[in-house]
């Protein structure tokens, strides 16, 4: 299953590109959702790759060039991204997909803030 895009990968996702990082396959950062370190350590993760793994041990990058503790994500941070992906089958019509598009875009226009528009 390797580079299959579901949890039979072992380095899928925000917890798989952490699970990368904690291996020493991939380098000293990973681009990975704020929740990766906190699911994955201390216990609270059962995989016996990260029983060891403790939060204290990891930082985040901030814009600034500063690092500070997995806990102050809200104010470091290298970017915001969608938390999620939105997917439709490619069984549904063109034009159905199409109505979807566009009422994501209009809901957009109407409640993103402006550094998502």
């Amino acid at each position: 299953d390797y580079c299959s895009r579901s949890h039979r990968e072992m380095f899928y996702g925000s917890s798989g590109a952490f699970r990368c990082l904690t291996e020493g396959r991939g380098g000293h950062v990973a681009f990975v959702m704020h929740t990766a370190v906190i699911s994955n350590t201390d216990g609270r993760n059962i995989d016996q790759w990260s029983r060891p793994l403790r939060a204290i041990d990891f930082e985040l990058l901030c814009k600034n060039g500063t690092r500070k503790t997995i806990e102050a994500y809200k104010s470091c941070h290298l970017l915001r991204v969608p938390a999620r992906v939105l997917m439709t089958s490619s069984l549904l019509p063109d034009l159905d997909r199409l109505y979807i598009s566009n009422m994501l875009n209009f809901a957009q226009q109407l409640f993103g803030s402006d550094t998502t528009k």
